[in-house]
């Protein structure tokens, strides 16, 4: 079965993409999220890539 990047449904906050990063990478998604976190503190380069990510990453199959 081929590993994809996808966003999540199920346990997600926002749009998933923190989750199905931490599913693909198989990590805790509070890791991620904190990273994202820091990028966003870091002159707000984590919410242009959590947008770009939003539109670049399909949705989980159900």
């Amino acid at each position: 079965m081929k590993k994809e990047i996808c966003r999540i449904n199920n346990g997600k906050m926002a749009e998933g993409v923190c989750g199905g990063i931490a599913k693909y990478f198989g990590i805790d998604v509070s890791i991620v999220r904190f990273v994202w976190l820091l990028l966003c503190l870091a002159g707000g380069i984590g919410i242009w890539l959590y947008l770009i990510c939003t539109l670049a990453m399909p949705k989980e199959h159900n």
